[in-house]
Parts: C-alpha cells; structure tokens; sequence
C-alpha cells in the first residue's frame, strides 16, 4: 500500500528575464538560456509573459514565442520583475512545467466590436468549455482593456458561473500608452481587443498530498 508521503504533485517554475528590444536575437538567446528548456521541460508545459508593448510593435515578442518549444500567453505589463532585475522596457517569461497538469488556452476575440452582453455570454460559454470533461483547478485570465468591459464586469460574470472557479489573472495596461497598446498574447495572435483563458487541470485521478512549487 502506497504511503501518503510517497504521493507528489511536482510543478516547477522558471523566470527568464531582458531588457534587449533593440537586438531580437540577443533577447531570444538571452531567454532561452535562462529557461533551458532542453534541459528543464517536464511533460506539459506553458509559458506565461509579461511584456512592454514595444516588444509587440517588432518582431521581438514574436520571435521569441517562436522559439520556445511550447505556447505562450501573455499581455502587457506596466512594470516588470524577475530573477532580482527589474524595469519598464522588459519581457519576462515564466515556464510553467509538469509531469501530472495539464493546460488548456481558450480565447475571446474581437471584444471591441462586441456588446457587454455578447462579451458576458461568450465568457460564459468559454468558461462552461473549459469545464465540460473536468473542472480546471485555476484558469489565468489575461484581458484586454477596453472600454465597455471593465474588471470589475469580468468578475460580476465569473461569480455567475454555475460552479465556481479560482480566476488569478490580470488586465493588460501600460500607463504610458494609448488605449491601442494594450496587447494581449496567444500563441502566435498578439491581440488589443482579446481575452486569453489559460486553465490547468491535474492529468491524474489521485489527489497528491504534497504539491512542490519550484521557483
């Protein structure tokens, strides 16, 4: 019989950080070496970033999701910390690995031509996607701000979910730029009128015990 201390849920976490905007192949060099993902990649993994929205205006937020051997989720940041360095014009990106988890990204696109109600109707209809099979144990939202559908409108439709679910996410903003620099990330589509829904899921029927982070 398996005892209760042999039972472990391992997910780690790794945090690469640069303020290279100028030179996109020393940024993506820069974040691959502090990721090695070669080396650290577990069987399901994500990557989360956090960006200034000059990094989306080049190639270089582009090229480095490119590089990076799993998806990538992410918006714009006001001010960015990682690994003891910190600032403004920087990208950050925390690879989120395990074994037993599993993560799913859905989105909701073109918010600005959409009404509050048909924003409100397809989150619900998202929301009710991500937890047909099973309920995720977190779903990360990352929202594009605009005008007509505020943070305070994205948790009045969360806590109207049949089942609750743990949201811990943010809203795009810059307070430097305009309403147009917002940008929201998923895989490959970089985004200013977007919800990215990121949700993590445990691959095993066990419940652990232990759950390790490893930051």
């Amino acid at each position: 019989m398996r005892k209760n201390w042999e039972v472990f849920a391992v997910t780690k976490f790794y945090t690469a950080f640069t303020k290279e905007i100028d030179d996109t192949e020393a940024a993506v060099a820069e974040i691959l070496e502090q990721l090695d993902p070669a080396k650290n990649v577990l069987k399901n993994t994500i990557g989360i970033v956090y960006f200034y929205y000059e990094f989306a205006e080049t190639d270089a937020l582009q090229a480095i999701a490119d590089a990076l051997p799993f998806e990538v989720a992410g918006c714009v940041s006001t001010y960015i910390g990682a690994n003891q360095q910190h600032g403004d014009v920087a990208i950050s990106v925390t690879m989120i690995t395990s074994d037993d988890a599993h993560f799913s990204i859905k989105i909701l696109e073109d918010m600005e031509h959409k009404s509050k109600e048909q924003i409100t109707e397809e989150m619900l209809r998202i929301c009710g996607e991500l937890s047909a099979v099973e309920k995720p144990k977190l779903i990360m939202p990352l929202i594009a701000a605009v005008p007509h559908f505020s943070g305070d409108d994205f948790v009045s439709v969360s806590n109207a979910l049949p089942e609750s679910i743990p949201f811990f996410g943010t809203v795009a903003f810059n307070m430097e730029t305009t309403e147009g620099n917002h940008f929201v990330v998923e895989k490959g589509k970089i985004s200013t009128s977007m919800i990215t829904f990121v949700a993590l899921r445990r691959h095993t029927s066990e419940i652990p015990r232990y759950l390790i982070l490893c930051l």
